[in-house]
């Protein structure tokens, strides 16, 4: 009895024993789960914030671009001068479209298709004798040798008509090959020669149409110099065309202005231009002013122009339009027959006295080119420069400030 009850105790011992074990493992691994489960959720919390800084400084980013684009706005629509060279010309000549004459390179045929090999030497079959007997048994050996020295001599017999066989056979098939090679020859100098003379005939054909063009580039140039009212009043709409095309903000200024109305008076040489600028009241022009971001409330406000304001960047922008008008047309080469300027810059606009939209004009100046060849664009202050002319502003148009 005393070893059952001893086992029966050992066994509750060994029960108790793995129940605490058990529950020590559950233990653990419950706080194992909890901390993963913290882990989890830092992790989380560290994700929100870095998306939320991610996000911020991704706005942040954008309303410094977008500011930076708006400032370039302003600063084209308030110094459009700046946009355009200083040396700007409409060059005629540099427009000329003259066609290059083809060039015929002479090519040897042996560059081509190299000429046939001669046939290479083959060695001469030789006659092998067999070597006379010697020695106690020579006159038994004669008969042997006579046979043998037969037998050589008819074996080099028959080599011999076989080599010269093979000789003439190679040499007649070299100068087969050699023959065919010197008619691919003559039919590629006639093809040559023919490609030759049809490259003189299309040379002396473009030669003539280069020449065409120069007589109609001098007539040109002396129709603008004797003033012929179309050719100047084209040439006129060119070059303003070609200030235009000047790409800013990847938009060419044609967005914003045009040449409404080009007339020259070839007796009195009176050039009048009406350029039509983008209106204050036109959706394109510029409203936004800056943009502002606050990280705290991760919102962005924006600031627009007052109708003051854009009215006022629209007057800079007519001042501008008319400066840079007058004076690429007076530093034109080829206008030396326009002795009067005179610009109109005009908008469509709503007139309060009808409610319509009318072209209207904001700005006249009239001058000799030699009075606008004075100016340097990229530093006169548009307002006072047409002022100093005489020019007739609109009297809403505020002076530039700092002046």
């Amino acid at each position: 009895m005393g070893n059952i009850d001893r086992f029966i105790r050992d066994l509750d011992r060994w029960q108790t024993h793995n129940e605490n074990q058990q529950a020590q493992r559950e233990r653990e691994w419950q706080r194992q789960r909890e901390r993963e489960a913290r882990e989890f959720e830092r992790i989380e919390r560290q994700a929100q914030r870095d998306a939320v800084e991610h996000r911020k400084r991704t706005r942040s980013e954008q309303v410094k671009h977008s500011n930076a684009k708006v400032q370039a706005i302003y600063e084209l629509f308030t110094q459009m001068q700046l946009q355009v060279p200083e040396d700007f010309q409409l060059d005629l000549e540099g427009l000329l479209e003259l066609e290059e004459p083809g060039i015929f390179e002479e090519v040897d045929f042996k560059t081509v298709e190299l000429p046939p090999e001669p046939p290479a030497l083959v060695p001469e079959p030789a006659m092998k004798l067999p070597p006379e007997p010697s020695g106690i048994g020579r006159k038994f050996q004669m008969k042997a040798h006579t046979k043998a020295t037969e037998a050589a001599m008819a074996n080099y017999a028959s080599e011999r008509v076989a080599w010269e066989t093979m000789c003439r056979n190679l040499q007649e098939e070299y100068e087969r090959q050699l023959t065919l090679w010197n008619d691919r020859k003559d039919q590629f100098a006639i093809t040559q020669a023919s490609e030759q003379a049809a490259i003189t005939a299309s040379n002396e054909e473009v030669a003539q149409r280069n020449e065409n063009r120069r007589e109609e580039l001098r007539q040109l140039l002396q129709g603008l110099q004797g003033g012929d009212v179309e050719l100047v009043q084209d040439y006129v709409k060119a070059l303003m065309s070609k200030i235009g095309s000047i790409e800013v903000l990847e938009k060419p200024l044609s967005s914003i202005f045009r040449a409404n109305n080009v007339i020259f008076d070839s007796e009195s040489g009176n050039l009048i231009i009406h350029m039509q600028v983008l209106s204050y009241e036109d959706d394109g022009f510029p409203k936004a002013k800056s943009y502002n971001y606050y990280a705290s409330s991760d919102s962005v406000d924006q600031r627009l122009y007052t109708d003051y304001e854009r009215f006022q960047m629209f007057g800079t922008l007519c001042t501008s339009l008319a400066l840079v008008a007058g004076t690429v047309i007076a530093k034109a080469k080829d206008l030396s027959c326009i002795n009067q300027i005179e610009v109109h810059v005009i908008a469509r606009v709503t007139n309060p006295a009808t409610g319509n939209q009318e072209l209207t004009p904001f700005v006249i100046t009239s001058a000799s080119p030699a009075t606008f060849r004075e100016i340097t664009l990229h530093q006169a202050v548009p307002y006072y420069a047409l002022q100093a002319m005489g020019a007739s502003i609109d009297l809403r148009f505020s002076r530039p400030p700092n002046y």
